[in-house]
């Protein structure tokens, strides 16, 4: 599958990208297929791609501990980065896995940060993404600490419901810091 400037604008926020921006943008994508299950990343690997999903699902995770962590999910038009590796320049603890047959979209870091210095759009663009990544951690920071299991769940339900048929239980209990034992007493609470 070739990226296509269409795919190129699910990812941004507001109009399409110029002629030209999405034109420089193509010049330096690369396309990523990963069979259900691959890795675009793993533990200890330098994060190198700013990446979008075209099609399919991906989860970030990392150990802490014995503990799988599940930091987010990549649905289709969402943008993902191992943010502390991709900017620090150095190993990550983070893994980036595809859910189902995933197409993605890449832009290396070297690549992107030359094009960002010399395109004001992409640059935009690219801080936008930036912020509602940041807020996005802060609102589940405030979840994490401040809501009930069945709050969080709830919520989960009612902003990505179709997230939830294509996750395992394990995975999504991992994303809301809860036990699967607790998540099954919640769904069979809700009756969901």
């Amino acid at each position: 599958m070739e990226i296509t400037i269409d795919d190129l604008n699910k990812f941004k926020t507001g109009n399409p990208f110029t002629g030209e921006t999405a034109r420089e943008l193509l010049s330096i994508a690369k396309t990523f297929t990963l069979k259900k299950y691959n890795f675009f990343l793993k533990e200890g690997e330098i994060s190198n791609y700013w990446g979008c999903v075209v099609q399919g699902l991906i989860r970030a995770y990392y150990y802490k501990g014995q503990k799988e962590v599940t930091e987010y999910f990549a649905p289709e038009g969402a943008c993902f980065i191992a943010i502390d590796s991709y900017f620090s320049r150095t190993p990550g603890s983070m893994f980036i896995e595809a859910l189902e047959p995933t197409v993605l979209c890449g832009f290396h870091y070297d690549d992107f940060e030359a094009l960002c210095e010399r395109n004001r759009e992409v640059e935009h663009c690219f801080r936008k993404k930036l912020e509602q990544m940041l807020v996005s951690c802060r609102q589940k920071l405030d979840f994490q600490k401040f809501e009930t299991a069945r709050q969080r769940y709830e919520n989960l339900l009612n902003e990505v419901p179709q997230l939830l048929l294509r996750v395992s239980a394990v995975q999504i209990a991992s994303y809301l810091g809860i036990t699967p034992e607790t998540l099954s007493r919640i769904r069979s609470k809700l009756g969901k």
